[in-house]
């Protein structure tokens, strides 16, 4: 991944998730995530910062058709590789800056 990413870069995508403050603690993602799937009614869901797919990957276990954007091609990337992993439920890119 481009190091020249503009907002964290692949250096930083590859540790994102082993913040010590616990939002990315299972308890706290498997609890959001469960709200929102109950909020989406069987709908679809759109995350704006969808980053490295913390609360998108078990929003789309529960079922719900989730796309994201995010400024991060480092982040997009970890979440597709993720979520392609675990039968990917929707689309997730990074919007045309042109």
């Amino acid at each position: 991944m481009d190091e020249d990413d503009g907002y964290f870069p692949e250096r930083v995508a590859a540790t994102y998730d082993d913040s010590p403050d616990g939002m990315f603690d299972t308890a706290f993602t498997d609890t959001v995530a469960e709200m929102l799937a109950g909020l989406a009614s069987g709908g679809r869901a759109l995350e704006l910062g969808i980053g490295t797919g913390r609360i998108a990957l078990p929003l789309a276990r529960r079922g719900v058709q989730v796309h994201g954007i995010d400024l991060s091609r480092a982040m997009v990337a970890r979440t597709a590789a993720a979520s392609t992993a675990r039968s990917r439920s929707g689309t997730c890119g990074r919007p045309n800056s042109t």
